[in-house]
């Protein structure tokens, strides 16, 4: 949609290292196709990088190698947008229905509509063969 901002990268880089963990490796790798041969790691990375001050000065004194002639602050600005661009490159329609779905199929549902009922509320029965010894 366009949006690029710090909080947005930095949540969507936490949401999807969870989603990382819980799905399959047949998942990551077409996440990979979809995510023009980046990984889901290398995604999240480069989200978290687009906002980290160190990253962002490293990328600002390339800039500023490369062209003397721009301020600090054109340096830093031209960097933290070049930064975001990369992050945000391969998102697209189609990665971000795959991954809508996949987040879907390893979702866990809490269901508050359909409270369950106690039938029965009695102790448990614990059978010792031995008598504990103190």
């Amino acid at each position: 949609m366009g949006i690029r901002d710090e909080d947005l990268f930095i949540s969507l880089a936490g949401r999807l290292a969870r989603l990382e963990n819980q799905i399959t490796d047949r998942e990551k790798e077409t996440f990979e196709e979809k995510a023009k041969g980046k990984t889901l790691s290398e995604t999240i990375k480069d989200l978290l990088n687009a906002y980290n001050p160190d990253k962002i000065e490293e990328k600002a004194q390339v800039q500023k190698r490369e062209n003397p002639e721009i301020t600090e602050t054109k340096a830093l600005e031209m960097a933290k947008e070049n930064l975001s661009k990369i992050a945000s490159s391969i998102f697209n329609g189609e990665l971000n229905q795959y991954i809508e779905n996949v987040r879907k199929v390893h979702e866990q549902i809490i269901d508050i509509v359909n409270i369950d009922n106690v039938t029965k509320a009695q102790w448990g029965k614990i059978m010792l063969k031995k008598p504990w010894k103190l």
